[in-house]
């Protein structure tokens, strides 16, 4: 073999062991890569009520375990419909073990795409990097009178004592228990679409704030406010079984329960009096079959005395 051969053999196998020492140096002193592992489950968010409904205020609370191989620093950002609820919230968590978060929601209805964005930091040369991300679909309803029962199958949604599906026909407001909002509830309103009105006292149809004779016993509210002084929501003030109208024509105290029964009866019989008062023609076509039938009984006497 050539010398110049054996040279350039032994040249290269020089270059190789040192290479290959100079190798070893370097990464004999360098740690392996860490791995960094968040684990964050479908089962590890949750919320602190278990079925919301709009206008709530709950929380939404995340566990997250570190499963890597090393400590993990880093953030969540919870977000409704792709807009963020909160600031990030910071994780902290040791190798094998775990860091709850959570954060307050104020729940509105309709379809929701709660997501929750992990990142770690542990590389501070870099971006934070995405490790998790998890999505949870809800869809709120509403309940109207907070009695437990989503407004979707609560048949009185108001809770009023009128079934929606009446309020519907009657064109109230299913969802409110006051719909005109004069502070009557539905159900004892008369007129539950009108503020001005809620109360019919002689059921005329006409509400007791436009009707001057509220209480239909034929006295003006004026009248019985200013000169009787007797209730023109009550016909029968001194509730003695006579009308107001009735005690003001006799005579007697419409305030007060002193109408005897003799003097009722005279009042009536009075009453028949002044029908017959000037109708003598009444007494001639009433006053003869009266006459045959006191003559029928004088008969009737006489014979069975014999």
């Amino acid at each position: 073999m050539p010398i110049v051969d054996t040279i350039t053999k032994n040249c290269k196998s020089v270059f190789l062991f040192f290479a290959a020492i100079t190798a070893l140096f370097l990464f004999s002193g360098q740690k392996a890569m860490a791995v960094v592992n968040i684990s964050l489950g479908d089962s590890d968010v949750m919320f602190s009520k278990e079925t919301p409904f709009a206008g709530d205020s709950i929380k939404i609370y995340a566990r997250l375990t570190n499963s890597g191989d090393e400590d993990v620093l880093g953030y969540v950002i919870f977000s409704d419909n792709n807009k963020q609820i909160s600031s990030p919230q910071q994780i902290s968590i040791k190798k094998d073990c775990y860091d709850d978060v959570f954060v307050e929601w104020k729940v509105t209805g309709g379809d929701h795409k709660i997501e929750l964005n992990v990142f770690d930091t542990n590389n501070q040369e870099q971006s934070p990097r995405k490790d998790k991300v998890i999505t949870k679909l809800l869809s709120i309803d509403s309940d109207s009178d907070g009695d437990g029962i989503g407004d979707k199958v609560d048949a009185d949604d108001d809770n009023d004592g009128v079934l929606d599906e009446q309020e519907i026909s009657l064109g109230t407001d299913p969802k409110k228990a006051d719909s005109d909002g004069d502070g009557v509830s539905d159900k004892v309103d008369a007129f539950p679409q009108d503020k001005t009105e809620w109360r019919d006292t002689d059921s005329d149809s006409i509400g007791d704030n436009k009707d001057t004779d509220a209480d239909g016993d034929g006295i003006n509210n004026d009248e019985e406010v200013k000169n009787y002084g007797t209730n023109p929501l009550n016909s029968d003030s001194d509730n003695d079984g006579v009308a107001d109208a009735k005690e003001v024509k006799l005579g007697t105290n419409p305030n007060k329960a002193d109408v005897k029964a003799s003097d009722w009866q005279a009042g009536f019989m009075n009453s028949i009096a002044s029908f017959f008062k000037d109708k003598e023609y009444l007494y001639f076509v009433l006053g003869i079959p009266a006459l045959l039938i006191i003559i029928f009984l004088f008969k009737g006497k006489r014979r069975r005395r014999k």
